[in-house]
């Protein structure tokens, strides 16, 4: 129980760290003569780089996504050869880099599993962009919903 809570404590560092930063900067001279709309603008990029920060981390925290010594893949091919490597995946907050367990066989396709939450995501990204631009505020509402 101990050793959890110090991984727990330790796994969210980074997010600590923004949070401290963000509250640091919102007891500025400089931010309290700040308008409400400029104010909001600017603490919301700051507020969804500390989702992201807390999303990677607590990703991270489940571990690699280790789902034994060999994987069998959809094609009925068993993979047996692991290693874990970073991988880039988009989310409603920005790009997180999580570590992930590949499993490999010589001459067939590498296979990563994923979460189901993240998989899906990837997906509803890919479909906001058939209704809104890249990156505008209508497709990070649609994704949202």
């Amino acid at each position: 129980m101990e050793a959890h809570s110090r991984l727990t404590e330790k796994a969210f560092h980074g997010s600590m760290e923004k949070f401290l930063d963000l509250t640091t900067k919102l007891q500025s001279k400089q931010v309290n003569k700040m308008g409400l709309s400029s104010l909001e603008n600017m603490r919301e990029a700051d507020g969804r780089e500390l989702l992201r920060v807390m999303l990677e981390e607590h990703l991270q925290l489940r571990g690699p996504a280790d789902v034994g010594d060999v994987l069998e893949g959809s094609d009925s091919v068993v993979r047996s050869h692991r290693r874990e490597r970073s991988i880039g995946i988009k989310t409603i907050f920005g790009e997180i880099a999580i570590g992930r367990m590949v499993y490999s066989k010589p001459g067939h396709r590498s296979l990563v599993p994923k979460d189901a939450l993240i998989h899906v995501i990837e997906y509803l990204w890919k479909a906001s962009r058939s209704f809104h631009p890249e990156g505008s505020l209508g497709g990070e509402g649609w994704v949202s919903r």
